[in-house]
């Protein structure tokens, strides 16, 4: 099958996926909540949200109400007010909302193992400015230090040290606002003979480019990122922000920068990472400078129903990267620097109230094993998935204990 009728097949079936939108909102209800007020006019930060239950609801039903606010179960949080002959659902953030768009969802888990959508609404949070000098500030810090010393030798080659100190000290910080969360982690390694954090063995061919015999105080794993309603960069060892058949599970040290608009419905990602593991500081903070050492993409998600947008999501990836994971030594006496690039597209639909999830994914690489030193021809590679899954039971309750079937 060429590219073409791959693609062909992959927006039949975006279609096919937007098709059950419909089907999953057509269910009736026996009774419906209402949100007291207007979502849409603007909601301060810090307001209690309210939700009126009509006399109707039966009061057993109560025991299998969510709450979910951006997909995040806050049923905890919940406190029940009396109306007249009405119930009122009242919650009251622990921490000022974040200005812009939220999804707040009421969804009831039936004794059949279903779950029913309730109500959902749109919350528009309007930025306050004394909320936004409201500051929370987190840090902690751990150092532990151990030293020992020789009071004998004998037949030992070379000159040894009679003393040696080693440790570790771990820092850790955030700081969150209305409009900005900023979190720093990092690890310093210590040893007075030299903190090893070299990746290869010390008599290997290409050990003088590796910091194995590092300074007394290295860097060991760090994480910075920052977070605006709209931005987030992170610098640090982390991995992408999503998988797919041309990468995943990716951990290395690297930079990224992730954009989305006011409804997240568009989100775009660009990244660059180191291609072996590393740590100390001889390959820079980063760890990115050296191109026959990187990985970089991007990274598009696009969800075009607006009002369900896990009902349809289009993933675009593209990836070049050069280097390999464990670096290698040719019989010519060159380290082996491969190199490629590749894409992918992907669909994937959460429909029935999620319980049906379905995705189709197709690759397409170009691959040189030994990069640009031989005329060995690229090789071109493809590759596709597509993945089915119907939740049967979801949280069902069974005795004292929940269960969840999958098919």
């Amino acid at each position: 099958m060429n590219h073409k009728k791959k693609l062909t097949l992959l927006l039949a079936m975006g279609v096919l996926f937007g098709g059950y939108v419909s089907v999953a909102n057509a269910q009736q209800t026996d009774w419906t909540p209402q949100y007291l007020g207007d979502p849409a006019a603007g909601l301060q930060a810090t307001d209690t949200i309210r939700i009126v239950l009509p006399a109707e609801m039966p009061q057993e039903t109560l025991q299998w109400l969510a709450l979910e606010l951006d997909s995040v179960d806050i049923s905890e949080l919940v406190q029940l007010e009396q109306s007249g002959d009405a119930l009122v659902i009242a919650v009251t953030p622990v921490q000022p909302l974040a200005s812009g768009v939220h999804e707040l969802r009421l969804v009831e888990y039936n004794q059949a193992g279903d779950i029913l959508e309730r109500g959902l609404w749109t919350l528009n949070v309007a930025m306050d400015a004394e909320v936004q000098r409201q500051v929370a500030r987190f840090f902690s810090s751990n150092l532990t230090l151990d030293g020992g010393y020789r009071v004998g030798e004998g037949d030992l080659a070379g000159e040894v040290k009679n003393d040696h100190g080693q440790g570790t000290w771990t820092l850790q910080g955030s700081s969150t606002s209305d409009t900005r969360e900023s979190i720093a982690g990092l690890s310093l390694i210590y040893d007075s003979h030299g903190a090893q954090v070299g990746t290869m063995p010390a008599d290997h061919p290409q050990a003088g480019d590796d910091p194995r015999e590092g300074q007394d105080v290295e860097l060991g794993e760090y994480l910075l990122s920052t977070r605006t309603n709209n931005v987030s960069a992170v610098l640090g060892h982390h991995a992408p922000v999503s998988n797919s058949l041309l990468i995943q599970e990716f951990h290395r040290r690297g930079a990224s920068l992730t954009a989305q608009n006011d409804t997240g419905s568009v989100v775009a990602s660009g990244f660059a990472y180191r291609t072996e593991p590393v740590s100390g500081f001889r390959y820079g903070i980063a760890g990115i400078g050296d191109h026959r050492h990187r990985v970089a993409g991007s990274v598009v998600s696009v969800s075009p129903l607006a009002e369900r947008s896990k009902a349809l999501t289009m993933t675009a990836t593209y990836l070049e990267a050069e280097g390999q994971d464990h670096s290698g030594y040719g019989l010519t006496g060159n380290d082996i620097s491969p190199e490629g690039e590749g894409w992918s597209v992907a669909l994937e639909s959460h429909v029935f109230d999620e319980r049906l999830q379905l995705r189709a994914e197709h690759a397409d690489t170009d691959y040189d094993f030994d990069g640009d030193r031989t005329d060995f021809e690229v090789e071109d590679d493809e590759a596709s998935s597509y993945l089915g899954l119907f939740h049967i039971w979801q949280n069902r309750q069974l005795g004292d204990s929940y269960a969840n079937w999958s098919v």
